[in-house]
C-alpha cells in the first residue's frame, strides 16, 4: 500500500480540494466565542500551556482510547494509519478547536478554546482515581 494512500480509500487531505481555500483562508470559521479564535499574537508559547507530564495519568486508558483511534483508520489489510482521522479533524476544524489541518505540517495549531477543552477532556478521561 502507498504511504499516501489511506486504507480506507479516504481522499489525502493534502491533495484533496480545501473548502477554506476557494474563501482565501486557513482560519477555523468564526464561532461564537473568543476562545475559539487564535489569538492575534499566534498559539500561546510552551511555557503558557499547560501540561500533562506530572499528572497521575491512567496509562492503560491512554493506551485503551489510542487503539479505539487507531480503529478509525483500519483497513481490510489489518493495517491503520499511525497519524489521526483526516476526516476528525476536518469536524476539529469546523469547531474551532485546531487551525486548517491541511497542509504538509505534522503538526496542527490549537485554538485557546481546544487547549482548554483538550485539558479538561485528558483531566476527565485519563487521570488516576485518588
Amino acid at each position: 500500500m502507498d504511504d499516501a494512500q489511506d486504507p480506507n480509500g479516504a481522499e489525502d487531505p493534502q491533495t484533496a480540494p480545501d473548502p477554506q481555500a476557494a474563501q482565501g483562508s486557513d482560519a477555523a470559521p468564526e464561532l461564537p466565542g473568543a476562545e475559539n479564535t487564535p489569538s492575534a499574537d499566534g498559539p500561546p508559547r510552551a511555557k503558557d500551556l499547560p501540561s500533562a507530564k506530572d499528572l497521575p495519568v491512567d496509562t492503560d486508558k491512554v493506551d485503551d482510547a489510542v487503539l479505539a483511534l487507531l480503529f478509525l483508520s483500519l483497513g481490510p489489510n489489518g493495517r491503520a494509519w499511525k497519524g489521526l482521522d483526516w476526516h476528525t479533524l476536518s469536524r476539529l476544524h469546523a469547531k474551532g478547536y485546531i487551525g486548517n489541518p491541511v497542509g504538509k505540517a505534522k503538526s496542527v495549531v490549537m485554538t485557546e478554546g481546544g487547549i482548554a477543552r483538550s485539558e479538561r477532556l485528558f483531566r476527565d478521561l485519563f487521570l488516576k482515581a485518588d
